[in-house]
């Protein structure tokens, strides 16, 4: 039976030396007054080859106007550290940190600091995939906070913003290189009151990976399940959008997700693409959940 429980050190920084590999640590915000926040700091490539890394912070905040400040940024291995017990990961002025009941991301561009506070309001959770018997070669996820309450501010120049809203925060690594062993994949998260779901499908080069839902109502899951045998479930298209539905033992899920916005589509050919959409539907366990809020969710095809 999978452990799920998420403790401090899962999110902590996964140091390795083998030649493939990478991890990223990504965090999203929806406020009031339609600011929208999405992006990660990122290392990959080879630690015995500093040359060869690629570190970066690639987050967009996107204002009410739809204009965007771009915090992306490369960096030098010096300009990186992270702890190897807890969240704690530096680039240059830029940092996210585990403050024992929520987490700090600072993030600075010249004239222009983000300060936001994120505070747990559901359980972790977490799940990794193994491609070899000897566990050496493997995709971890975990998600500190599939939902949180996030304030903070934002200071341009002189100006200062207040910001209020709710996020997600998930980090991710592994230990091979993603487009030899992975086709795509489909990720979302849904807020609806105290109902927070989260959901993923990943493909595998001739195999589905891993697929299935988190579903919690206030601080207890409801349903959690990503490994085998997996439940039946289906992301398709309609004209409005999207119907995406999951049956398993004693759970049914159907929502209709419409009103979609694409907010992030990553250039060079990329079939990437993130949305920000609106989700309504409901979900049948020993009791009828109804679902009505917003979504954020991408798809990405590596081939």
């Amino acid at each position: 039976m999978n452990n799920f429980t998420v403790n401090r050190q899962d999110n902590a920084w996964h140091y390795s030396n083998q030649n493939q590999y990478i991890e990223w640590w990504y965090l999203d915000a929806l406020f009031s007054d339609y600011y929208y926040l999405s992006g990660s700091f990122g290392i990959w490539g080879s630690l015995k080859k500093p040359e060869s890394l690629m570190i970066r912070s690639d987050f967009l905040l996107t204002m009410p106007n739809g204009s965007t400040i771009d915090f992306g940024e490369k960096f030098s291995l010096t300009k990186f550290s992270a702890s190897l017990e807890r969240c704690n990961v530096h680039l240059g002025k830029n940092s996210l940190v585990d403050a024992g009941n929520c987490y700090n991301l600072h993030l600075i561009k010249d004239s222009v600091a983000l300060n936001l506070t994120y505070v747990p309001t559901s359980p972790g959770f977490k799940h990794t995939h193994f491609f070899n018997e000897q566990q050496s070669e493997y995709f971890s996820w975990v998600v500190p906070m599939p939902c949180a309450g996030v304030h903070g501010s934002l200071q341009i120049n002189e100006k200062s913003i207040a910001l209020n809203g709710f996020g997600y925060h998930d980090h991710n690594w592994a230990s091979i290189s993603l487009s030899q062993k992975i086709n795509g994949w489909q990720w979302g998260r849904i807020q609806s009151g105290k109902e927070i779901i989260t959901f993923a499908l990943v493909e595998g080069i001739s195999q589905t990976l891993f697929k299935g839902m988190a579903f919690s109502s206030g601080s207890k899951f409801e349903y959690l399940k990503f490994g085998l045998p997996f439940p039946i479930m289906n992301i398709n298209e309609i004209r409005s959008g999207w119907a995406l539905s999951l049956t398993d033992d004693n759970i049914e899920l159907h929502l209709e997700i419409t009103e979609k916005k694409e907010v992030l589509h990553r250039d060079g050919g990329s079939s990437y693409r993130r949305y920000l959409s609106r989700v309504n539907g409901k979900i049948t366990t020993n009791k009828e959940y109804i679902v009505s809020g917003q979504m954020i969710h991408e798809f990405q095809n590596l081939h």
